[in-house]
């Protein structure tokens, strides 16, 4: 494939699908740290033995769907080329309109009602989780279940963690020490964090939990977590943290520790 009307080296991909041979582009402009702008600049795009019928161009951002002009498709010696293909930090992609299936943006005036399409069941969810999510991240981020019974103690770390750039999640129930319930609660919560991962934009493989005082003796026995963090925990419980991946938090003295112990789960951009 070649790309034209651009020096910048862009980030392209070309697929053919099997089942009817037609042609998907994939194409954006990857070469800095993608940003809030949307600074939208075009280039001609040739493909060698593209194959398309009824091409359109598709924003994968905002899931909108745009017709190209016939006048801004050329084919010759076998080779298809788009003129003036809009390209930007987010990605685009050529593909035809029969491999799509989308609902228009806007219905015409006089237009006949489709037929609504059957409701896929509902995640099964989990009342008892609080999800408090970070406002938008460019890749998964880790994600923290809350074990506390103090609700100001559970609001502070939760925007604390969210400073940090890590997901926080709290229970509604409040965990006790020798509570088998409130570890099962734990188990099923952190089983249900990592079901909704890709929606959430959770790193699967960084996945952890935070006691504080009773909630300490759940989260040293890692059900199912990828890490622990230990907050104003008994002696017996800080003792029992010589497991790796265990961070025991000293009083008044764990944010800036802390802060730098979590960035080891933690992915990068590039």
């Amino acid at each position: 494939m070649s790309i034209a009307g651009t020096e910048k080296e862009l980030t392209w991909f070309a697929f053919r699908d099997k089942k009817t041979g037609l042609d998907v582009v994939a194409l954006w402009d990857g070469t800095e740290i993608p940003s809030n702008a949307s600074d939208i600049e075009t280039v001609d795009v040739g493909i060698p033995g593209g194959r398309f019928q009824e091409p359109v161009w598709i924003d994968l951002v905002t899931g909108n769907v745009y017709e190209i002009p016939a006048e801004q498709m050329e084919v010759a010696s076998g080779v298809v080329t788009f003129r003036n293909v809009p390209v930007y930090d987010g990605p685009g992609v050529i593909a035809d309109r029969s491999l799509l299936s989308f609902v228009p943006a806007r219905e015409k005036k006089g237009a006949k009602k489709a037929k609504p399409a059957p409701k896929k069941a509902a995640a099964q969810g989990n009342e008892n989780v609080v999800p408090h999510l970070l406002p938008g991240t460019q890749q998964p981020a880790p994600a923290v279940l809350l074990l506390a019974s103090d609700a100001e103690t559970v609001a502070a770390l939760t925007t604390w963690l969210n400073r940090q750039e890590v997901h926080a999640f709290t229970l509604k129930t409040s965990p006790a020490a020798s509570d088998e319930k409130a570890l099962k609660e734990a188990e099923e919560a952190l089983r249900y964090i990592r079901s909704r991962a890709a929606e959430w934009q959770v790193k699967t493989d960084a996945v952890g939990m935070l006691g504080v005082k009773a909630g300490a003796a759940v989260a040293i026995q890692l059900p199912g977590a990828d890490f622990a963090i230990l907050l104003d925990a008994k002696d017996s419980d800080a003792a029992a943290a010589g497991k790796k991946r265990v961070f025991v938090g000293k009083p008044d003295a764990w944010q800036t520790p802390l802060a730098k112990w979590l960035e080891q789960f933690k992915g990068k951009v590039f």
